[in-house]
């Protein structure tokens, strides 16, 4: 490829020559189109077209788009399709070579070299099926031993794993043969369907069966229910209220990483219980209650030991005060006590304590109320003579503060509507007007 290079180009900028049309007026010559710029153009198209299979066609003008769309989707496919590919080494051997591939995580697509199986060591007796396998996290290769029998199955796919390939091997196997490799990738979910999958985070979890799955599928459940190998990392809701009990099928074995949430969805204040796991794992039963409250969620795992372990967590904590959580609404009388320390106080729960004003006012001491609160007026009765008259009914009972510029405050007579109050100065009193606030509370 080369730019324009002809002595009549434009040189406003001398890196990048371009064409110009020239200007008679000023004696600019037009850019002289010559045969080598011409044909190096020709060239660098038609080699694309060309090299992709394509017959240069002078009717069509989409040659080179069709060109570059074939080559990408034969560039993706073809790194996909070839993604931890497995293989008889060469020469011979009792290793298996898996081929690059990538894995997506944290938002990185990383590259996987080549690599080798260790040395796989052939039954002793009868058949088996061993399993190659890929961690999700890292693209690092291993082998999962199966058992010899007569009629072999493969073994489990561990969890975080991806299935490779399946090598079946007999107790006469020397060396790896394409003909006891079974391919067994999943395109959907290896590479560049695995790198989907990986960056959904938590939500996207092994099924036990090498697939990934939505840990959000939820299934709403009204009574007893037993559980399947389905089930796996999904969560169970109950809209159901008092006992049930979860069971698997008698020996069943769910294995290792083996979780289920149970959620308890109904809107009432009842607790959900439940009563045991029964046959979780190998036949054995747990005599393990769990009681969640409305919206509270417990979860259920096994270890894929031969007792199961189960650990019921709360999902969502309580609240502290450095921790978002579940919280309790206290009551106005908590309120009132004031010492609880983990309830939340409400708007509506503060306006019935007695720790809030009722009533509050200001007024002149020509007895005129300039502002006031839950106060329906104030009146002069003589000098230093003043009575707040309420909107709202107090107890008989409450606390209230007075005060007044200058003069001092006596004779208070609390009413449950009105109160009676007076102002003036001295060590006995004498009546005298003043500006004069007060407040309720109860």
């Amino acid at each position: 490829m080369q730019r324009i290079d002809d002595p009549t180009a434009d040189d406003t900028d001398p890196a990048k020559l371009k064409f110009t049309e020239g200007n008679p007026a000023t004696g600019v010559p037009a850019t002289i189109l010559r045969a080598a710029w011409a044909n190096s153009i020709q060239e660098e198209l038609s080699y694309v077209i060309e090299t992709l299979g394509i017959a240069l066609n002078p009717a069509d003008n989409t040659q080179l788009y069709t060109a570059l769309e074939a080559w990408i989707s034969s560039s993706l496919s073809g790194r996909v399709a070839n993604a931890f590919q497995a293989s008889p080494k060469s020469p011979a051997s009792m290793k298996v070579g898996v081929s690059a591939g990538y894995v997506f995580v944290d938002g990185t697509l990383t590259e996987v070299a080549q690599q080798d199986t260790a040395t796989i060591t052939a039954p002793v007796s009868n058949s088996r099926i061993d399993r190659i396998v890929v961690t999700r996290a890292t693209g690092v290769v291993s082998v999962v031993t199966g058992t010899a029998s007569a009629s072999p199955s493969a073994p489990a796919i561990p969890t975080g794993k991806n299935p490779i390939a399946q090598v079946l091997l007999t107790s006469a196997s020397t060396s790896i043969t394409a003909g006891m490799i079974k391919d067994e990738r999943a395109i959907d979910s290896m590479g560049l369907g695995l790198a989907a999958f990986k960056n959904l985070g938590a939500d996207i979890v092994d099924n036990g069966s090498g697939d990934l799955t939505s840990k959000r599928v939820i299934s709403f459940k009204t009574g007893d229910y037993t559980l399947v190998g389905s089930d796996r990392n999904k969560e169970i809701a109950f809209a159901i209220t008092g006992t049930t009990t979860l069971t698997s099928p008698s020996g069943a074995t769910l294995g290792a990483g083996y979780s289920v949430d149970v959620i308890n969805r109904v809107t009432s204040t009842a607790n959900l219980t439940i009563s045991s796991v029964s046959n979780l794992y190998g036949g054995v039963t747990i005599a393990t209650s769990m009681s969640l409250a409305p919206g509270e969620s417990g979860r259920i795992t096994s270890d894929g030991s031969a007792l199961l372990v189960t650990n019921l967590v709360r999902i969502i904590p309580a609240a502290t005060t450095s921790l978002a959580g579940k919280v309790q609404l206290a009551t106005t009388a908590e309120v009132d006590t004031g010492t609880d320390t983990a309830k939340a106080v409400t708007p509506a729960a503060l306006a019935g304590s007695k720790l809030t004003i009722k009533a509050s006012w200001d007024m002149t001491s020509a007895g005129a109320l300039t502002s006031g609160f839950n106060v329906t007026s104030t009146v002069r009765n003589s000098m230093g003579n003043y009575t707040v008259n309420l909107s709202i009914t107090a107890p008989a009972s409450y606390a209230m503060g007075l005060e007044s510029t200058q003069l001092i405050i006596q004779r208070v007579t609390k009413g449950t509507t009105s109160i009676n109050y007076k102002t003036g100065f001295g060590g006995t009193y004498n009546a005298a007007d003043a500006d004069s606030s007060g407040m309720i509370i109860y």
